[in-house]
């Protein structure tokens, strides 16, 4: 360990969490994508999980007037199931096809909603909060990606972008604990990632707040585009990196 690579992974640690406070989701994607380049990928998702818990905390409470708490409880709850089912997968069957499928998904979801013409009819329902949350929570489980499905969901039913990142940041904490929970469990808070997640927590509280002062002043239409072409870019690198 160097004090290069703490610098270079608090510094991953500050864009991701300010594209995830702009966003309202992002954090694990971007992070994801670089660590394990650098660091194990066990190392890097015990790393990861706490700074995705600190970002989604602190998102939470800066805009915690704003939670419509009829709204998060079933997707909170259900995503907490699918968390556990989706390490149990992961554990036990092999990811890759599944990824590529889940970022082609992605992809195409993204560019039909941008063409507003998607096949899917969001109404907010509690069925669909469920459906969208335990599915989420499997994608996070298995990939360290629950926020499109969650995205998906409250685009469709907050009319405001404070209440809409209010609630999405808030169904993700519960289970963001629970991983902590899970990575203690099997060992892996060692002293190296005990020291990067120290790092990272700095860096992720400045930008995170940066993140969230510019996300303040974002139209909702604007917040729409912006998502379905961060939630395209996703499933693009998804599928890129099966072939890395």
């Amino acid at each position: 360990m160097t004090i290069q690579l703490v610098l270079l992974i608090a510094l991953i640690a500050l864009i991701s969490s300010f594209m995830h406070g702009l966003l309202g989701f992002g954090y694990s994607m971007i992070a994801m994508s670089i660590l394990p380049l650098l660091i194990s990928l066990v190392d890097s998702a015990a790393i990861g999980t706490i700074a995705l818990a600190v970002v989604c905390t602190q998102i939470s409470f800066l805009l915690r007037k704003y939670i419509n708490w009829k709204k998060v409880f079933g997707p909170s709850v259900f995503m907490i199931f699918g968390k556990i089912l989706g390490i149990v997968i992961l554990m036990g069957v092999s990811s890759r096809i599944l990824e590529f499928l889940f970022g082609i998904f992605l992809v195409w979801y993204a560019v039909t909603s941008l063409q507003k013409r998607s096949l899917f009819q969001i109404q907010g329902t509690k069925g669909q909060g469920a459906v969208l949350g335990f599915a989420g929570g499997i994608l996070g489980g298995m990939f360290n990606v629950s926020g499109p499905m969650a995205s998906i969901y409250y685009l469709a039913i907050c009319e405001d972008t404070k209440e809409y990142s209010a609630c999405l940041n808030f169904t993700f904490v519960p289970s963001a604990y629970v991983g902590i929970l899970i990575h203690i469990l099997y060992g892996n808070y060692t002293p190296f990632t005990m020291i990067m997640s120290l790092a990272s927590v700095g860096t992720v509280m400045i930008g995170t707040g940066i993140g969230v002062c510019i996300f303040k002043k974002i139209s909702v239409e604007r917040l729409r585009k912006m998502t379905f072409v961060y939630v395209g870019c996703m499933g693009a690198i998804m599928c890129v990196n099966k072939f890395i």
